[in-house]
This record gives C-alpha cells, structure tokens and sequence, in this order.
C-alpha cells in the first residue's frame, strides 16, 4: 500500500480523535492507528503527518493544531474545527453551481432563494478558505449570520406540496393568546418569510376566509387527498400590494405622512420602507415621506422602532395613538 496512501488514514484517523478530544497524546494517536490500520507507526511519522496537516500546501488543511508540552498533548484551537468541514474538491464545487442554477428556475419563491443561497455561501466560503495564509484565523476575516432553524420548518415540504397540488390539510394551531390548540381545515395558498420567520397564507375552509399563521406555532400538519377549487384566483403581489409586513388586516388602505430627521433620511432613502414610498418634500433638516398601507401592528412596530427620529403628520388618529405610547413609554421610566 502506498505510503500516500497510509497518510491519508492516519491522517483521518489524527483529526477524528482531535474532533472528539480536547488533548490528545501522541502516544494515544499511535494506539489507535495500530488498532485500526493494523500496521507500526513511529511517533515521529505521527507528528509529521500533523505538520502536514498544519502546513503542507498540497493538503491545504491548515489545520488550527496546537501542542502543549506539560499536557504532552494535542488539540484543534479552532472548536468544532475538523478538516472535513469545508473540504470540497473543484468537481463538487461544480455539483454545487449546478444545483444552485438549478434552484434558480424557482427564483420566483423566497424559499428556494434561501437554498440558493446557503448553496453559495458553502462555495463562497471553500474559496475564501483557499487564499487565507495559514497562520490566519478565518473567524476573524470572515463571519456569516448563525443558522437558526424555527420551529415549524419541518412541515415545508408538505406544505409546498399541497400548494402545488391545490390540496386541502387539517392543522393543529396554536394562536399567541391561547393555551389550547384549535384545528382547522385550510387550503395552503403561499409560503412567505418575514424577519426570518415562516408564515403560511391560507384559505379556510369553514369561514372562506384567508386566514396568517406562523409555522412555529404550527402542531401537525396532514395534508389529505381532497382538492380544493373554491379559491380560484389568489393574486400574491396583490394581497401584498398595500400590506405593511406580513399581516394584512381588515382595513381600509390609508396614505401615511412620516417625517424623518435628518440623521434617517439617507437610509430611508436608499432603503425605502414600503414600495408606495413618494418623497414629498426634502430639507437640510427633514425628509417627509408618504405610504399607502393598511393599518397594522407593524406598522405601529416600525414607527416605534424610529422614535425619536420620526414624527407621524397624519392621519391625525394615528399621530395619537404613537403619542399615547410614548408618554405610556416615558412612564415605565419614571415609575
């Protein structure tokens, strides 16, 4: 057998334990590529292989390897490091772009957007990974927002299935201000994300009405065999056209007056808060902006989040009712 070859085990063998272990002894590495590879190995072939795995450019691990002497031991600075995170050869890098051109075809769908791009963050961060010299720590070059994955994510798949195939499911739901679950019978229409959170937009089946609810507050899903053709026509866009988040309430649609300082103005310019936004009027002190939305709790939520730097110029009801939370605001401070 090659001694290529042999490396390549004992060298799997080496970060398996280092994985596992905090300190591993050189000696306990040797027993356990004895056990396994059933072949002698001498210490100093042992920490060779872990300068390899340290600094041979050929490997490009660039393992995060470090020896105490008066633990006579070694360990992977890097928690959670392994040199099989990230190894990818250029073929699968290939496999990967193909599949993420692949997703590309469901560009239209915020849910396969979200693989696309998890697809290309893997490759992004295989290259990025290959440039780095090897005295460098890339947590300290290069961070990424931690994957966290909901409640409820789980019945996506049933989900988008009974959306495509117009069929009916019974869910167990349970609401924010209650303590029991209650079951209904829907028919899946459109999967939405918003702040990271998944929403099913959906028909009910006992009321005709078009009914929000939060995967994570989702029990059971059970999508059945009866298809359902009541709805015939559920435009998305136009749902959403005057829907300030992800609630679209039973109210009329108003033109909202804001008028930001100074110090908001170039994000809310870059950056419009709502697709309606129009510009009204714009000076070295104020940007007064105007939306066409329907009331809702987050559009409360926005305007509070501003505060100080936004005031409500109309509609009149709505200026007071923020004016109201504030002072209510001020005297949990004062209390």
């Amino acid at each position: 057998m090659p001694v290529v070859k042999n490396q390549t085990f004992r060298i799997k063998i080496i970060d398996d334990m280092l994985s596992r272990t905090q300190w591993v002894k050189t000696s306990s590495i040797r027993t356990a590529i004895e056990s396994k590879l059933k072949e002698d190995v001498s210490l100093r072939t042992i920490q060779q292989d872990i300068r390899d795995m340290k600094e041979d450019t050929r490997l490009g691990y660039y393992a995060p390897i470090e020896y105490d002497k008066s633990r006579r031991a070694y360990t992977y600075s890097e928690k959670g490091y392994s040199i099989s995170n990230f190894r990818l050869s250029p073929e699968e890098i290939d496999a990967l772009k193909f599949y993420a051109e692949c997703l590309q075809v469901f560009s239209g769908y915020k849910l396969f957007d979200a693989f696309t791009s998890g697809i290309e963050k893997v490759i992004d961060g295989v290259q990025a990974r290959k440039i780095l010299k090897p005295t460098s720590n890339a947590k300290m070059i290069i961070q990424t927002d931690p994957l966290v994955t909901a409640k409820g994510n789980e019945f996506i798949g049933d989900l988008v299935y009974a959306i495509d195939n117009r069929q009916k499911c019974e869910i167990e739901y349970l609401p924010f201000d209650q303590k029991k679950t209650a079951r209904r019978t829907i028919l899946p229409l459109l999967l939405r994300e918003y702040r990271n959170r998944w929403y099913l937009i959906s028909f009910r089946a006992d009321n005709k009405e078009i009914r929000t609810y939060a995967l994570d507050r989702i029990k059971s899903v059970s999508v059945t065999e009866e298809i359902l053709d009541e709805l015939t026509a559920f435009d998305p866009a136009k749902y959403f056209n005057h829907s300030f988040g992800i609630i679209t309430p039973d109210a009329k649609v108003e033109t909202i007056v804001l008028q930001f300082t100074k110090k908001q103005a170039p994000y809310i310019l870059s950056l419009p808060i709502h697709k309606t936004q129009q510009v009204l009027r714009q000076t070295s002190r104020s940007l007064t902006i105007s939306i066409t939305v329907m009331l809702s709790y987050e559009v409360y939520e926005y305007i509070l989040s501003k505060s100080p730097d936004v005031k409500v110029i109309r509609p009149a009801r709505l200026a007071k009712e923020i004016a109201e939370k504030l002072a209510r605001s001020v005297k949990l401070y004062k209390s």
